[in-house]
């Protein structure tokens, strides 16, 4: 039997380390309580392009993995990684899916597809799962997050793994049988279509949004979804409005 070959990791030029250091500053700048050293961000790119590599064709350097790095998504895995209770937060509360509901909500409703009638199996499917994010299932084996190349969104990542693991097992028990899939793990980017940006402002906004009074939203909301005027907000709202250049609405300017 053939040796497998050795994965091969493209040097790190110092215009590389110095777009890692970019990269990770920007991520702690979107992230402030995820405090992952940037060592411990190194090293764990590290391991994510060494994982990445058996799995493209092309020639692999660092700029192209950094490229095509959810970079967001990355510092979470990092954090949980790390221990970092925060992180951890940030990733129980990930939304997913075209329901927008949350990353374990998803896995419940996967596993109602893959064990139907069978309630407790089903949440005993998820938590197994979520064990072995950092406890590796067997010994030999790599724990889920410690497999994350960084490459593609995370929640639906860990959606698609959480499938392909549990449909493995019930291919070694030909009886059971599992419901048909649906579109609860939104798909994968198609190439050439880049929504990291788009993901970083979302989650910017919804940060952002979260931390506003109800009264707050409610202006944003009328002002933004209902497209109605300064005038006519305050109106509905009972308040007097003083229309000029020198008056915004807080949370609107």
């Amino acid at each position: 039997m053939p040796d497998t070959p050795a994965v091969v990791v493209p040097p790190l030029t110092p215009a590389d380390a110095a777009r890692v250091g970019i990269t990770y500053h920007f991520c702690r700048i979107q992230f402030p309580a995820l405090a992952v050293s940037e060592v411990a961000f190194r090293n764990h790119l590290q391991r994510a392009i060494a994982t990445y590599a058996p799995k493209t064709a092309a020639p692999l350097t660092w700029s192209s993995f950094l490229e095509g790095l959810y970079a967001l998504d990355w510092t979470v895995c990092c954090g949980c990684v790390e221990g970092l209770e925060r992180a951890w937060e940030v990733l129980f509360a990930t939304r997913t899916g075209r329901s927008d509901c949350l990353l374990v909500d998803a896995l419940r409703a996967r596993a109602c597809r893959l064990y139907p009638r069978d309630d407790e199996k089903q949440e005993s499917a998820v938590t197994e799962f979520w064990s072995h994010l950092l406890v590796p299932e067997s010994a030999g084996s790599v724990p889920v997050l410690l497999r994350y190349d960084g490459q593609r969104p995370l929640a639906p990542w860990l959606i698609r793994v959480f499938q392909n693991w549990h449909l493995s097992k019930l291919r070694q028990h030909p009886q059971a049988t599992a419901m048909p899939d649906d579109d609860i793990a939104m798909p994968l980017p198609k190439g050439g279509t880049d929504t990291r940006w788009h993901e970083a402002f979302v989650l910017a906004a919804r940060e952002w949004l979260g931390e506003m009074a109800d009264s707050e939203r409610l202006i944003l909301g009328l002002r933004w979804r209902y497209k109605m005027s300064q005038r006519e907000v305050a109106s509905l709202l009972g308040v007097r409005a003083k229309v000029g250049p020198a008056t915004t609405w807080k949370g609107t300017s």
